[in-house]
């Protein structure tokens, strides 16, 4: 007889002689195989995200995670009871909404300036997106496939008054792939 104990903020696949043949919730497991080797996997409840496995996918409980596809043009973002907590590269992932609300935003990168809010620029990656502030005295000139493809300036309003901050404008800038 063997046993095992998945923990509170643990899942886990029983896995017998290679194969996954079922999903376990926390607690302790017995089980009787005398001509079996049994292993388990366990997963980390408390990391929202993991990548894709079909053998997970096909045990876990669908009430337990969500799938989400992040495109090659694209970057995800994802939030734990609404605050900000990571960033996903393109790929295949699941969203484990154990004890928690978890979800993602998706975003496009394919525009020059993408249109992801100021607060969540800190999580993506430099080689992704650039953060760039232009003052008063200087322009940007946003290059795409090496051809100059925009350019960003600091406007002032009709009125006088400067349409952003005194600082500069401060944008995000995107690179196609």
């Amino acid at each position: 007889m063997t046993s095992f104990v998945i923990r509170d903020s643990e899942r886990g696949l029983l896995i017998r002689d290679g194969r996954t043949v079922a999903w376990l919730e926390p607690g302790r497991h017995f089980r009787w195989t005398p001509f079996s080797t049994l292993e388990v996997e366990r997963i980390d409840m408390e990391k929202p995200v993991s990548k894709y496995r079909p053998e997970v996918a096909r045990m876990a409980p669908t009430a337990a995670w969500t799938e989400l596809f992040v495109e090659l043009h694209e970057v995800g973002v994802v939030r734990v009871d609404g605050l900000a907590q990571s960033f996903l590269r393109p790929g295949r992932y699941m969203l484990w909404q154990v004890e928690r609300e978890v979800e993602a935003t998706v975003y496009d990168l394919r525009p020059l300036t993408p249109e992801i809010p100021e607060s969540e620029w800190d999580l993506l990656p430099c080689d992704l997106v650039r953060k760039e502030t232009v003052h008063p005295f200087e322009t940007l000139l946003a290059y795409e496939d090496g051809e100059p493809a925009r350019s960003f300036s600091f406007r002032t309003r009709s009125q006088g008054s400067r349409s952003h901050s005194d600082s500069g404008i401060s944008g995000v800038r995107g690179r196609r792939s």
